[in-house]
């Protein structure tokens, strides 16, 4: 049994979806993984983690608007130790969870051909956010080589 674990660090330019996908594609190769199970976990409870069928402008757009909806930014909540963002930042990312899984098989993610992991950054300013990311399963023939991005 092979386990391999790696971490993705991502500065964030506030609100939006930043495609980590290539990441995680980098570390199931440099992993050595040939059949097993993936975890992604963002380290972070203002932000969250989700598979899509890729994004565009149109996507993001009604995606955050439909999150403002269901919690406005506002100045009314009990816990806003840092800004009118932090409580609805948790409670978005609370609805869209901090993990992804996926299965990799040959070496390969088992992903439809548009999926994509994507990072979620629910705060108006900026961050740096971390992601780990975990690989339990066989390992391909040869020396696996550590990650880190």
């Amino acid at each position: 049994m092979l386990f391999r674990h790696g971490y993705i660090e991502i500065s964030t330019s506030g609100k939006g979806i930043y495609d980590v996908t290539s990441f995680v594609h980098e570390f199931v190769s440099n992993a050595g993984a040939d059949s097993g199970h993936l975890i992604c976990l963002c380290e972070h409870t203002t932000a969250s983690l989700t598979m899509l069928g890729g994004v565009d402008r149109e996507l993001e757009h009604d995606l955050f608007a439909f999150f403002e909806r269901l919690a406005p930014e506002s100045d009314d909540y009990f816990h806003n130790n840092t800004g009118g963002d932090d409580m609805p930042s948790h409670i978005k990312a609370v609805l869209t969870l901090p993990s992804v899984a996926a299965a990799v098989l040959g070496g390969d993610l088992c992903m439809g051909p548009n999926q994509g992991f994507f990072l979620l950054e629910h705060r108006a300013e900026g961050q740096k956010r971390k992601i780990s990311i975990s690989f339990l399963g066989t390992g391909m023939t040869g020396e696996a080589v550590p990650f880190r991005a």
